[in-house]
């Protein structure tokens, strides 16, 4: 994904060098995964990939993370902009908007966690990035399930592969970002997917779902719809 991409740029140049093995391999998972069964043991292959990656280069991450945090704010909110361009530029609308949420919800829980790194002691964000449990990891409700999805999107795009193949992979990265959400709502933290959202890009996403309404309902459907709402009226 492209903050993966523009952090590794602003990185020492021997952790770059150190780390000039990333993108390939990286690639080279994604592509076996889209390639492949797609199944749960393919990807979890692909997240353990991503995370040996993320535990590789911990140490220029927290540094980066610890020293820069609206950077970091700043080059999280240009990235997934970006990705998001190249997912609903290559997808009909209606898996553009699948993406938008998968991709939303991703950017909000990393938002978060920026948040919490940049208010925290230095120490302890190290010791958390220090911690790699890949079992972890590979659960749903993961945030790095949703990312290595949405990068094996990306990459589907880059290599323009089969459009189909693209939508099952935005379909499974849109389940999973649900899960991923449900799954630290009961430690009390709730993101929005649409913070920051202006309100020119509220009301445009609001009018295409009463477009999208307006096609797939039929005069039957607006018909019930209207009945429903007269009996909560009795």
């Amino acid at each position: 994904m492209a903050f993966y991409e523009k952090m590794l740029e602003g990185l020492p140049a021997q952790t770059r060098a150190e780390s000039k093995w990333a993108p390939q391999e990286l690639s080279a998972e994604t592509l076996k995964y889209l390639r492949g069964a797609q199944d749960e043991a393919s990807l979890e292959a692909l997240v353990a990939a991503l995370a040996k990656f993320s535990h590789k280069i911990r140490s220029a991450i927290s540094s980066f993370l610890i020293e820069a945090p609206l950077q970091s704010l700043e080059l999280l909110e240009n990235s997934w902009r970006s990705d998001l361009a190249t997912l609903c530029g290559y997808v009909d609308p209606l898996n553009g908007d699948l993406a938008t949420w998968a991709v939303r919800a991703w950017g909000a829980c990393m938002r978060f966690a920026l948040r919490e790194m940049a208010s925290a002691n230095p120490n302890e964000v190290r010791q958390i990035l220090s911690v790699y449990d890949e079992k972890l990891m590979a659960m749903p409700g993961s945030p790095i399930r949703v990312q290595a999805l949405l990068m094996a999107a990306i990459e589907g795009v880059r290599q323009v592969l089969p459009k189909e193949l693209i939508v099952g992979v935005i379909n499974r990265a849109f389940d999973e970002s649900h899960i991923m959400l449900a799954a630290i709502k009961p430690s009390g933290v709730e993101v929005d997917p649409f913070e920051g959202e202006s309100a020119s890009e509220r009301s445009a996403r609001l009018q295409k779902y009463v477009e999208y309404l307006r096609e797939q309902l039929d005069d039957d459907d607006l018909r019930a719809l209207d009945d429903a709402r007269l009996r909560q009226l009795r």
